[in-house]
């Protein structure tokens, strides 16, 4: 079979830096194995509208008939590649958006930036046929609203990990030639001199600096219209040392030669610089603009914001002091590209999205899917965590953890969603507006409510009749995937089968109906009516993607299942274990709902049967027993009550543990139902997890775990006293815990078995209806034959 053809249009040369960068890599790749590529570059600045150009270009592209046009970067030259590509012919024109005149800080003046931002670039954009981003954040892009329909994904930039060994010789040769001592520390800044890049915000922090014990130099690497203006500030920094490098071609070398990578800059995508700084180890210290933002928050670095010299200097003042510090974000630095930037993963990325262009994957596989629940980004989660006591934090990590896992197998997710909200006034808001929302690739809307008992259902229904349809035209997708079981989404989802003819599968993580202490009678009754409907409902599905098999077994008995405990997220493995200031101290800890029903009572009981003074109790999230846990702390000093972290913050916490407990209670009614997300995530941390018997827990997990002997506070706490006196063996069952849970668990892993699922859904489900359109026709043929034979008999009869 012959190879799709693609032809790849960049301005510039190969192997300079920016998007032809990742050309160089892309055309390098093993994806030449199942694509056929062809560059056409184009070298030089267009100089406005350039017909000639535009005529050779796409001479160029007509020669090769490609199946596929690729067009990287928008600006003046991106419309010269579309405009050639049209002309050509080329059925498919993606078009990579790696930045647009409208992020430049300051904005430029004149008609010829109007011209380019206000008509070439949106002209660019309606006129390709897809459209794919570089990070999340340029998903909210207003020059994209127009074209969201077209966004097919995010493909990151991508960098190739340095060799393990740097060199010690080859950093001090650097170090000699640009008269730096071996001992004083350097720090480095890579980019374009010009003012949106943040040197002048970065020489004014450097005025601010208290000088260290060692002499410290910056190196300023890059050349710009503003390099005159930057030279003239920079003579007058006098703490450090400054060295103006202009364009060099031996960036490794001198990132090697480093100590610190500083990114100031005012508006970013996702910076190859950055990247590149951190796959060299260093710890990085950028502003929280674009894409660096969700690149430094996995770890590696300091966030600051932008335009602010004084906390630009605080936080390279935080580097400079704790030699300590720098070495673990390093570490961090390294491990977040080797889990998520490596080019591997982007030519991944990437083969996925031209197949699903170029429609070598049938829409039965997954590959379109909508997601129909309660993914919401960040932004919003926060927003939630600020105003309600309940925060869905597992069902959060859980639903993201779900669209990686199917976009790792190929697929594009968009996302119908509700505010995973408690009723008012637990959550102080009635009226519930919709919002767009976007992150990891995945973009879509909430929808809006009425956030009172009973109108809730009602008006969320009401929403996805109205809203949601719209939303579903629009995308077109060949399944839906219900995550959580609410019977408005349940509704609508069988209604989509029907009327639309897709097909619907439903992710099952708890059992519909839970009573909560807080709950009255008519909560507690609205939810046994609401149990019995959602297994009415249930049985409509095409399939069943559920956490234990008695969950699918009760809820859905007969509808095809699989069981998916979970997903373990690569980027895991990168997670370092926060610097301890007690190190002789021993600390358990325990992340999620603080509440009796989770077993938080129990487990502080047990610690404090404990008499060991060097036992420390850890307990992370918030509930209703956050004021009784303050009190216990205030008896006992050895119990520290931390509240909500970030993720980001608290995992790092949780690695430098010696023990991780999943106190809840295996008596509970609803646990033979439940597999508790947290468990992989403790076993991934590679830290000895103790553990209650939940009937949901596989048999595959038992010898990773240390259980407890039933639900007693002294079952519990002779289980922590057993794994703590065998440190040895319980970090021995650590380690292969977390080798098997990357091994057999990760989001890859999971999301090729739920695709292949779908895939065989919708195998089943066209089988299952030409076997029965078959069957119609032969019951139509038998009732013809029948027909006929009654009027030969009635004629025979007569004569």
């Amino acid at each position: 079979m012959a190879r799709p053809r693609i032809v790849q249009h960049s301005f510039g040369s190969l192997g300079s830096g920016g998007p032809i960068g990742a050309l160089t890599r892309v055309l390098s790749s093993d994806l030449s194995e199942s694509f056929e590529f062809r560059h056409v570059p184009q070298p030089g600045p267009a100089g406005g509208i350039n017909l000639r150009l535009v005529r050779s270009l796409a001479r160029q592209m007509r020669d090769f008939t490609p199946d596929l046009a690729h067009i990287r970067g928008l600006g003046n030259e991106g419309f010269h590649g579309v405009l050639a590509a049209r002309l050509a012919g080329v059925p498919k024109i993606l078009v990579s958006v790696h930045g647009s005149v409208r992020d430049l800080v300051p904005r430029p003046r004149g008609p010829r930036s109007l011209i380019v931002g206000g008509i070439l670039e949106p002209l660019t954009l309606r006129l390709a046929t897809h459209v794919v981003v570089v990070c999340d954040d340029a998903l909210s892009k207003p020059i994209l609203r127009p074209v969201r329909r077209k966004i097919v994904g995010v493909v990151p930039n991508s960098v190739d990990l340095p060799a393990d060994a740097a060199g010690a010789a080859s950093r001090g040769a650097v170090r000699h030639a640009l008269g730096i001592g071996a001992d004083d520390l350097v720090l480095i800044v890579v980019g374009r001199l010009v003012i949106g890049k943040g040197h002048l915000d970065l020489l004014a922090a450097l005025d601010r600096l208290l000088p260290p014990a060692a002499v410290v130099h910056v190196l300023v690497v890059g050349d710009g219209p503003d390099a005159a203006l930057i030279a003239r500030r920079a003579a007058s920094v006098s703490p450090v040392r400054v060295h103006l490098l202009g364009r060099r071609l031996d960036v490794p070398a001198l990132l090697g030669a480093c100590d610190v990578f500083v990114l100031p800059s005012l508006h970013e995508n996702l910076s190859n610089a950055l990247l590149e700084a951190m796959a060299a180890g260093l710890p990085v210290v950028a502003t929280r603009v674009g894409g660096n933002t969700e690149v430094v928050s996995r770890g590696g670095g300091l966030l600051v914001p932008p335009g602010d010299p004084a906390a630009l200097a605080a936080g390279l003042q935080r580097l400079l002091d704790d030699p300590a510090l720098r070495a673990r974000l390093g570490a961090e630095a390294c491990g977040v590209i080797a889990a998520r930037y490596t080019t591997a993963r982007m030519t991944a990325r990437l083969k996925a999205v031209y197949t699903a262009i170029l429609g070598r994957v049938s829409p039965t596989t997954g590959n379109e899917v909508v997601l129909l629940g309660f993914t919401i980004d960040d932004r919003l989660l926060n927003e939630i965590a600020g105003r309600s006591t309940v925060l869905p934090t597992q069902t959060h990590n859980f639903a993201w953890n779900l669209v990686r896992a199917l976009q790792s197998a190929g697929t594009t997710v968009s996302l119908l969603s509700a505010l995973p909200v408690p009723d008012y006034p637990e959550y102080p808001q009635i009226l519930v507006r919709s919002r767009r929302i976007g992150a990891h690739g995945a973009t879509g809307e909430t929808i809006g409510f009425v956030n009172l008992l009973v109108f809730k259902h009602v008006t969320r229904l009401y929403s996805c009749l109205v809203r949601g349809t719209r939303f579903m035209r629009r995308r077109a997708p060949g399944v839906v995937v219900v995550h959580g079981i609410h019977t408005p989404f349940l509704l609508f989802a069988r209604l989509l089968r029907r009327t639309r003819g897709v097909r619907i599968c439903l992710v099952m993580t708890d059992p519909p109906g839970l009573v909560r202490q807080v709950d009255g009678p008519l909560a507690r009754l609205l939810k046994g009516f609401d149990r019995r409907l959602v297994r009415r409902l249930a049985h409509g599905f095409d399939g069943v993607v559920a956490l234990t098999p008695a969950l699918a077994e009760d809820f859905a008995a007969g509808v095809p299942r699989l069981v998916v405990e979970g997903f373990v997220d690569p980027g895991l493995a990168a997670v370092r274990a926060a610097p301890s200031e007690h190190p002789e101290q021993i600390h358990v800890a325990y992340a999620g709902g603080i509440t009796a029903d989770y077993g938080v009572a129990n487990l502080v009981n047990a610690f404090r049967a404990l008499p060991d003074p060097r036992l420390r109790l850890d307990l992370y999230g918030r509930g209703t027993l956050d004021a009784w846990v303050r009190a216990c702390s205030e008896a006992d000093a050895r119990i520290t009550h931390h509240g909500v972290l970030a993720h980001r913050d608290l995992l790092p916490a949780l690695r430098g543990a010696q023990l991780l407990v999943n106190p809840r209670p295996a008596g509970q009614d609803f646990v033979k139902y439940s597999f508790p997300s947290k468990l992989l995530e403790y076993l991934a941390l590679g830290v000895p997890v103790v553990t209650t018997r939940l009937a949901g827990i596989p048999d595959d997990y038992r010898p990773y775990l240390q259980f407890t002997a039933d639900d007693s506070v002294a079952a519990l706490a002779a289980a922590i006293a057993a794994s703590l006196a065998d440190p040895e063996g319980a970090q021995a069952r650590a380690a292969r815990a977390r080798r098997y849970v990357f091994e057999a668990k990760s989001t890859g892993v999971e999301g090729q078995r739920i695709a292949g699922f779908v895939a065989g859904l919708g195998r089943s489900a066209d089988a299952t209806a030409s076997a029965r359109r078959s069957a119609a026709r032969r019951s139509a043929r038998l009732r013809i034959d029948e027909r006929a034979r009654k009027s030969r008999e009635a004629a025979d009869d007569a004569n």
